[in-house]
């Protein structure tokens, strides 16, 4: 079972008469893995695979999903979720005015959890997954 840390603190936005003067929880995060630690990580779990095999398994999936998604496809990895791109527009007045140099200004990555119930990620199993505790 993992170990999560929350800092408390209070909402301090008087736009926002609701939550104004409440207190809430915020994740406190250990830092970022990188897709070698992840590597090393995964090689220590017992498998065969040393973890250059793994980084260039990792590597080949990682340029594979960005040359699907730019090809317009949604990569689903089951029981993970499913990345796809979007993107944010400024209207134009006219269809015959919309112009994707002038109106669309970004594509992002977005990622969508896998909520099956086969799926780890869904937040009912990442709760029971986790320690929670407060600073």
């Amino acid at each position: 079972m993992g170990t999560l840390l929350i800092k408390k603190y209070q909402n301090n936005n008087e736009n926002m008469p609701k939550c104004y003067k409440k207190w809430y929880g915020r994740l406190i995060h250990r830092g970022t893995l990188g897709t070698s630690e992840l590597a090393e990580h995964i090689m220590k779990h017992g498998t065969v695979y040393t973890d250059d095999v793994v980084m260039g398994v990792t590597r080949k999936l990682m340029h594979c999903i960005a040359e699907q998604l730019a090809d317009g496809y949604k990569v689903k990895l089951d029981g993970i979720g499913t990345l796809y791109l979007a993107i944010s527009c400024v209207g134009a007045d006219s269809a015959e005015e919309f112009d994707t140099s002038k109106n669309v200004k970004g594509v992002r990555v977005q990622f969508l959890p896998d909520q099956s119930n086969s799926s780890i990620y869904k937040g009912s199993e990442v709760r029971k997954m986790v320690k929670l505790f407060t600073d």
